[in-house]
């Protein structure tokens, strides 16, 4: 049986503030990945500006990468303890600081920390925020809150490659991160929207109660007033006020110390072993699908962050102008959003499974990454982003929703911790590969090869994951219908 609170806070789930609070994450994401998305953009000018190798000019985003994923085990720790709006509020403004002080630190060692860790543990913060928000505030409509919610880091791709490709033309990489760092700092009004139903309720609750309160105080000495004013003179009635206002003072410290004892009850009546409480928490340890959904985690982020890092590159290296690859972010971006939309639809109406989306997603993100190798001109390299975009759209929404699915809600701060932490240890060698592939053999096609083969082996695991699911299904069916048949 579900707690009281639990089903007050159920009256949230797919209400109009559940899609202002998506909207509001969508709108703290738009701000907090102008960088990430640019990323590629800030790669090619690092080389050019500083005269770095790529893999050390690589180092700040993968680093980047790492430390989000790092920092989200803090995170997971940080919303067990802290309200939700506050947590949200500290991630969009340490990423904000990263980027304005990277014009103080102005060197590739700076921008690698300042980006690398400040900004990192901001969105490290400010990802599982959005995601315990949109799986706090959604059940139904999960899918699409999240969609909505995701969608507003896709739509910097209609924004910003461009203008930050203008920036660094006219004032140059310092006077670019002082610009993005200002911008990101509206991604604040976004977080103080952001609060858990739990917040709310307790809000509605304590003011209703005083306002409760002051009404029986105000009711009670007015009645003790007249009753005690009856046939007395001035000095009588002064007397009389004297008592009601003390008797009214006693049942402020009567009520005051009945709710002491209350709450303490209550804290007692909550207290468990810590290893029992700590052995349930880390329950989903034990199911083999939250590994899977690890790797699945590990594959789709590395592949993410190589391919945003490298893509300008990658065309300028195919003869494109800079402003001409700053286009196919444009272009991921379009197919982005419609993955993220259209993903998020299908699995809400049940027109299809997320855990088929996952395996469909995959395999088209292989089959672009093979394709982005032979790509050599403006309209193939587009439709190949296109297509990668769509891909990834429809995978990134879909990781807290499955998670939630499989292992529960409960569960998702501890396992997206768990995911995180996997994730950020693996992020680690990144700029070792591109060095490997770009500095050494000059060429970015055994880079997307590999990322292809990976995604391939993911999408058949998933594959066979559906495939498991749909035996189980029709097993479940006969077994019901045999005992339909027995029964009559």
């Amino acid at each position: 049986m579900k707690p009281p609170s639990s089903k007050r806070s159920e009256l949230y789930q797919d209400s109009a503030r559940s899609w202002l609070v998506a909207v509001a994450c969508g709108w703290c994401l738009f701000w907090t990945l102008i960088i990430n998305r640019c990323g590629g953009i800030v790669f090619v000018t690092i080389v050019t500006e500083m005269g770095a190798s790529r893999e050390a000019a690589s180092w700040p985003f993968s680093l980047l990468g790492a430390v989000i994923n790092l920092s989200g085990v803090a995170s997971g720790v940080l919303l067990k303890k802290l309200p939700l709006r506050s947590v949200s509020l500290a991630g969009s403004l340490l990423t904000a600081a990263g980027a304005l002080l990277c014009t103080v630190f102005y060197d590739l060692v700076g921008i690698t920390v300042c980006l690398g860790v400040i900004s990192a543990i901001g969105q490290g913060l400010v990802f599982p925020s959005n995601a315990i928000a949109i799986n706090t505030y959604f059940k139904k409509f999960r899918a699409s809150g999240s969609g909505i919610s995701y969608a507003g880091g896709s739509l910097i791709a209609f924004v910003f490659p461009s203008v930050v490709v203008y920036l660094n033309d006219k004032y140059g990489l310092r006077g670019t991160f002082l610009v993005v760092g200002g911008l990101t700092l509206n991604a604040v009004a976004g977080s103080l929207l952001i609060r858990s139903p739990e917040d709310l309720i307790r809000e509605s609750q304590s003011s209703a109660e005083r306002h409760k309160l002051l009404e029986q105080i105000e009711l009670e000495g007015v009645r003790d007033c007249l009753q005690d004013c009856k046939g007395c003179g001035t000095q009588g009635q002064n007397d009389s006020e004297g008592k009601a206002n003390e008797r009214c003072l006693g049942h402020q410290r009567l009520d005051a110390t009945a709710e002491e004892q209350g709450d303490g009850s209550a804290r007692v009546k909550k207290q468990a072993p810590f290893w029992s409480v700590l052995f349930k928490e880390l329950s989903f340890l034990k199911r083999p699908i939250n590994y899977v959904i690890t790797l699945t985690g590990v594959v789709f982020t590395s592949v993410s962050i190589l391919y945003n890092v490298t893509l300008a590159d990658h065309a300028i290296g195919q003869g494109l102008a800079k402003w001409e690859a700053a286009l196919l972010f444009s272009c991921s971006g379009a197919g982005d959003v419609v993955g993220r939309l259209v993903s998020g639809q299908l699995s809400d109406r049940k027109l299809c499974h997320r855990r088929d989306v996952m395996a469909i997603g995959f395999l088209i993100m292989a089959s672009s990454l093979v394709g982005l190798m032979y790509a050599n001109s403006l309209a193939l390299l587009g439709l190949v982003t296109v297509v990668f975009g769509l891909a990834s759209g429809s995978l990134i929404i879909l990781f807290s929703v499955i998670t939630v699915e499989y292992l529960g809600l409960e569960a998702l701060p501890l396992a997206f911790s768990f995911q995180s932490l996997v994730c950020g240890l693996v992020a680690l060698p990144r700029p070792l590969l591109i060095g490997y592939y770009r500095d050494r053999r000059k060429s970015y096609a055994g880079l997307y090869t590999l990322l292809g083969t990976a995604c391939f082996v993911i999408g058949l695991v998933w594959s066979a994951e559906c495939f498991l699911q749909w035996r189980a299904a029709k097993r479940l069916r006969k077994e019901k219908s045999a005992s339909r048949e027995v029964s009559a």
